[in-house]
């Protein structure tokens, strides 16, 4: 149901790619929204103006799900079934169907986001409708210095890792348990064979084993395909049978070249990769916005973006 990994180490600069998978249909939109913009909130919930320009994704009607800022700080959230925040207690709350957008807004790098979250609580999205019970949701992020956290709600703790270890992130049991699967697999440890499972636990390997087997791009171009190659690796396609539950198709990948600030589109319901370089729209004081299902869509973002009156929540 998503995931996410980080290719720092490649000698040009810091590369990512996530595949969203999930229940529903996608619905996503690209909202271009500049420094200065401010975000409502409900009675409670944490305010604020954002200090950095952002591209953010919204999909599922009701969250923002992924996204990069002009400082190449990026932010993915992940669905964690039945995952669960610390109790709210007197600091401002952000709902984690929007800690994407927060976090983009206010943190420039990855230690920083993961210092600002010691300021809030997050609140949990179990009341959130979009076709599955009991939803909710970890995040991962990284930054054009090549570094990576995961965060999760677990039985009402908060997990958060910070360092080389969170490269690669997937969906429940939990990173840590992850990383001690990952053990029993050559070359990381073990000497079992990588695994062709639709599961969380076998798409964690996987990324992880052909993220380690990556050469040295001769370019960033060869890079972004790089990583664009083993988020496809992990992809899962549509229309086949999933009897889990918990398991579900690809939507659509993104990539991400984060010391370039660019984000790479490529859905899978058109075969059409677009992007958005967001060092173009330093002059867009305005918030726009894209509807990513358009099938009009081809290359650069930029040019079909539309100013809009109203940021959602």
């Amino acid at each position: 149901m998503c995931t996410r990994i980080l290719w720092a180490g490649n000698g040009l600069g810091p590369v990512s790619a996530r595949t969203f998978d999930f229940v529903i249909p996608p619905r996503p939109s690209l909202w271009w929204l500049p420094a200065g913009t401010v975000a409502r909130t409900a009675a409670g919930q944490e305010a604020w103006t954002s200090r950095h320009a952002s591209a953010c994704i919204r999909d599922l009607g009701v969250a923002w799900v992924d996204g990069i800022n002009d400082a190449g700080l990026a932010a993915h959230l992940h669905v964690f079934r039945k995952g669960r925040y610390p109790t709210p207690d007197d600091r401002p709350s952000v709902n984690v169907t929007n800690i994407v957008r927060w976090l983009l807004a206010t943190s420039g790098s990855v230690d920083e986001a993961v210092h600002a979250l010691a300021t809030i609580t997050i609140d949990d999205a179990f009341d959130v409708n979009v076709g599955i019970p009991h939803i909710n949701f970890s995040f991962a992020l990284e930054d054009s210095g090549g570094d990576a956290a995961t965060i999760e709600g677990i039985d009402g703790v908060l997990h958060v890792n910070h360092g080389p270890h969170a490269r690669v992130h997937s969906n429940a049991p939990g990173l840590d348990e992850h990383l001690e699967n990952l053990a029993h697999y050559a070359p990381f440890g073990g000497d079992l064979p990588v695994p062709g499972n639709v599961t969380a636990r076998d798409r964690f390997v996987r990324a992880s084993y052909f993220l380690h087997y990556l050469p040295e791009p001769a370019d960033m171009r060869e890079a972004m395909a790089s990583i664009h190659q083993v988020a496809q690796s992990v992809a899962l396609p549509n229309g086949a049978p999933y009897p889990s539950g918990d398991v579900f198709p690809t939507r659509w990948i993104v990539g991400y070249d984060l010391a370039g600030r660019t984000l790479y589109f490529q859905p899978q319901f058109q075969p059409f990769l677009t992007w958005l370089e967001l060092d173009h729209l330093r002059d867009m004081r305005s918030p726009m916005m894209v509807d990513l299902r358009g099938m009009e869509l081809r290359g650069d973002l930029a040019p079909y973006l539309m100013p809009v009156d109203v940021v959602p929540d």
